[in-house]
């Protein structure tokens, strides 16, 4: 009789492992929120705004909300506390501006900016004059330096430019520091 007992308890064991096993290897599915959380989060973000030093004209700069897996996934270096991207020397996420418009604050028209194609700026400023604004564009292999004219929204990237651009001086011309990369290609030609 206690072998019966026994064999009988082994069973229940056996099987009610067996049945706990089998649950646990379905994989759980990806459960997504509810909408209201979704449009939440993918809601675009309100425009950033910086005046003028004349106090003339306001940069609105439309960002967007959430970088993308790819931007998380490129490599980066972590030098000094400073997340920097080595395909670009500059730094690893950047501002994801997509859009600049300029609003006359006198009566209020606008003027869009032309950026460049996929464009991904940032560090934007005007000159100390207020007639020009200045950013930068970040592509896949480098930095660009964009130029626009605040009366007209053109914008052209200044080329031949082997320096990395950070503000305009004083009369409205780029100032330019010296990038890793030329310092590479320096090392390199010696």
């Amino acid at each position: 009789m206690r072998k019966r007992e026994f064999a009988f308890a082994a069973t229940l064991i056996i099987a009610a492992s067996v049945m706990l096993f089998a649950q646990s290897i379905q994989a759980p599915r990806y459960q997504l929120p509810p909408k209201e959380i979704i449009d939440a989060f993918e809601a675009p973000p309100l425009p950033q705004a910086i005046l003028s030093p004349s106090r003339q004209v306001m940069a609105l700069l439309y960002r967007r909300a959430n970088p993308t897996i790819a931007e998380l996934a490129r490599p980066m270096l972590r030098l000094a506390g400073v997340r920097i991207d080595p395909r670009t020397n500059g730094p690893h996420l950047t501002a994801r501006i997509y859009a600049i418009t300029l609003k006359k604050i006198s009566d209020g028209s606008e003027v869009k900016v032309t950026p460049p194609p996929q464009a991904n700026l940032s560090n934007v400023h005007f000159s100390p004059d207020g007639t020009h604004l200045s950013f930068l564009n970040t592509k896949d292999n480098g930095i660009e330096l964009w130029v626009a004219e605040v009366a007209s929204g053109k914008a052209k990237m200044i080329s031949g430019v082997q320096h990395r651009p950070n503000r305009l001086c004083r009369q409205g011309r780029t100032c330019r520091r010296t990038t890793a990369r030329l310092r590479r290609r320096q090392r390199t030609k010696t």
